[in-house]
């Protein structure tokens, strides 16, 4: 329950935007953990031990004991449902020991919003929105709350952590947008005003800010919601936190790692694509691979998916209306899935992330050697999930029986997959790794590379005979699959018509 990747219970659907913050941030998980304990409950007699690294989970662990305690017998919640349960507690915990009666269903309400910022895409989330309810309990606190509500500072510090982060993807996208339409016009040094002006400077691979004053230079200004007013707002909560309960956000403060809760450190790691692109503009290096989806000669896209960014999916399907077939429907297992089903990720691949906890990682991704499209991929971490499937309705991509297809792939090198913080001396391992397409080669096993780069193959023509194209990527050994030990991951995969 102290932690959000890399773990038992990994954060279903969280986007790289809020990953970067790593594996022990604040981690309010109320109905997550609901799920898991209507399931698991019964295997439980003895009710739960809520172990913990810390105070970022605070929430968690009154979750889980109110939840296993179970409704009153007699009382107020007597027949209760676990909803009502978890509810009606977390609003004792907000009036006991967050200590605020008077706010007590706001901060409620703005609990269940942190849960579901990371659980949507940065493009359809809404921390602004979550952080006007936090706003309504800080505006009701008095100093003396301010100095000894150190429940209520540590949501405040996420709230806005969030929406800090939020806003800077959607300056970074922006500038890239608005860089990439000079650059095409030839206006190639105006295109790189406007991106560095939103690429921040770090201190080799720590990812400790030099200087924020250009973060403010080109940013919409929203007032209070800027990025230089959030960040200094996320600064003194850290301040504050450090002061009242030691809780270390930042080496700064006396924090081990990144990894273990100084999510802090991370909050300049790139988001968007304005790094990248500044990479390619200096180098005079194309970048229309940074494009969705990505353009291969002689080629037609039907359907493209990027799992680093959950909102680029395409289908067109050649001559049609644009159309949607999400990743849902296509990577195993084939359907959305619940809230808190699967959690252990026993049944499907993971979805992973760039570890940005892990040094040379992030000196790739500040030296904008790493777009968007590759910072999180699909991989299976257990031997029943060594496989990963992409099912295709050839109806539904208005594919023609006489289409000649071809896949384009990014596999994810060894350079950009190792493990982050305590884990990055076991060295993470890649198996050799074959696609096929119904039951016939696509490629044969291939044998792991460092670099991380994007192929294409020709799909058969005899694998082209059935009403579902299914791509199957197998690694050569599928029992020795581990957490450590793992197929080539997918950071995008994308059909073409020849």
């Amino acid at each position: 329950m102290c932690h959000t990747i890399g773990c038992e219970f990994p954060i279903d659907g969280c986007d790289y935007v809020y990953a970067v913050v790593c594996r022990e941030p604040v981690n309010p998980r109320p109905l997550t953990f609901l799920r898991i304990v209507e399931d698991q409950a019964q295997w439980a007699d003895a009710g739960c031990g809520c172990y913990s690294e810390g105070v970022n989970d605070d929430v968690n662990k009154y979750v889980w004991s109110a939840l296993h305690w179970g409704a009153d017998e007699k009382g107020p919640l007597a027949g209760s449902s676990r909803e009502q349960v978890l509810r009606y507690s977390l609003r004792q915990w907000a009036c006991l020991l967050a200590g605020v009666p008077r706010s007590a269903d706001a901060l409620v309400d703005g609990i269940f919003g942190l849960e579901q910022t990371w659980r949507k895409s940065a493009a359809d989330s809404h921390p602004v929105q979550v952080l006007r309810k936090f706003q309504q309990v800080e505006v009701q606190m008095t100093p003396r709350h301010m100095r000894e509500c150190w429940r209520v500072n540590m949501l405040l510090f996420r709230a806005y952590y969030d929406a800090f982060l939020h806003r800077r993807f959607l300056n970074e996208q922006l500038a890239f947008r608005e860089a990439g339409v000079l650059a095409a016009k030839g206006f190639e040094d105006e295109a790189k005003l406007r991106v560095r002006q939103l690429v921040v400077p770090l201190d080799g691979a720590v990812g400790l800010q030099r200087s924020i004053n250009v973060v403010a230079l080109g940013e919409a200004r929203e007032g209070p919601g800027d990025v230089t007013h959030l960040y200094a707002r996320c600064q003194a909560l850290a301040l504050t936190l450090n002061t009242q309960t030691g809780y270390q956000l930042s080496v700064g403060h006396g924090g081990q790692h990144r990894q273990r809760g100084a999510s802090f450190d991370n909050a300049w790691a790139p988001l968007g694509e304005a790094v990248t692109l500044q990479r390619a503009l200096d180098r005079g290096d194309p970048w229309d691979h940074l494009t969705s989806p990505p353009p291969v000669p002689a080629l037609t896209p039907i359907w493209y998916a990027s799992f680093g960014d959950p909102d680029d999916t395409l289908v067109v399907g050649p001559g049609a209306a644009r159309d949607r077939l999400g990743v849902a429907a296509v990577v195993t297992p084939h359907r959305p899935v619940a809230l808190g089903e699967d959690p252990t990720f026993f049944a499907r691949p993971l979805v992973e992330h760039a570890a940005t906890d892990n040094d040379a990682v992030l000196a790739r991704l500040v030296a904008g050697e790493v777009p968007r499209a590759w910072r999180s991929w699909v991989v299976g971490v257990w031997p029943e999930t060594a496989v990963t499937e992409f099912k295709f309705p050839v109806d539904a991509l208005k594919i023609p029986k006489d289409a000649a297809l071809s896949v384009r792939v990014t596999y994810v090198g060894l350079e950009l997959c190792g493990l982050g913080g305590d884990w990055e001396e076991l060295e993470r391992i890649q198996l050799p790794t074959r696609m096929v397409a119904n039951g016939v080669e696509v490629h044969g096993f291939l044998q792991p590379e460092r670099s991380t780069r994007s192929r294409v193959f020709d799909i058969p023509p005899q694998a082209l005979n059935d009403d579902f194209i299914v791509l199957r990527i197998e690694p050569e050994d599928p029992s020795r699959v581990s957490f450590v030990c793992v197929p080539f991951p997918v950071a995008d995969l994308g059909l073409y018509v020849r």
